[in-house]
């Protein structure tokens, strides 16, 4: 079913003229967001730090906080700074998270207990 919803909106998109630019980027980006999910969820497993039941709502709140609280933010700096700030700040938050990714200790993935 997701994938049909998937389908029909990038249609969509394409049949109301949409830059098609925009359609690629939307394409890449729906495919980056889906592999990093089920890379989560396996570290999750696979710590120690916190439970595994905690460790899974703690993700999963944070997706669905990001997802309904992101728009919203987004729309408030466009509105108040301007459009192109507001997209330029996306692209240092993914920088960021890129970065706070990189700088994960192997430990907590890993199953060790941090020292």
């Amino acid at each position: 079913m997701p994938r049909l919803v998937v389908t029909l909106t990038i249609f969509e998109a394409i049949n109301c003229f949409v830059n098609v630019q925009a359609v690629v980027a939307l394409l890449l980006l729906s495919g980056g967001c889906a592999n990093v999910v089920p890379v989560l969820y396996s570290a999750v497993g696979r710590q120690t730090f916190m439970p595994e039941h905690l460790a899974v709502s703690v993700i999963t709140t944070l997706g669905y906080s990001g997802i309904l609280i992101g728009p919203a933010a987004w729309g408030f700096v466009a509105q108040n700074v301007n459009r192109p700030f507001a997209l330029g700040s996306v692209g240092v938050l993914l920088i960021f998270v890129t970065m706070m990714g990189l700088m994960l200790p192997l430990a907590l993935i890993n199953g060790e207990p941090p020292k």
